[in-house]
């Protein structure tokens, strides 16, 4: 289980969401 910081309008923050469910990954925003 992974913490990942979000942002709204923070592009990498989305990327980063995109890579982790492509991989399967759980996270906690």
């Amino acid at each position: 289980m992974r913490y990942i910081y979000t942002a709204p309008e923070c592009q990498k923050c989305e990327s980063l969401k995109e890579r982790y469910k492509t991989q399967g990954l759980e996270y906690i925003e």
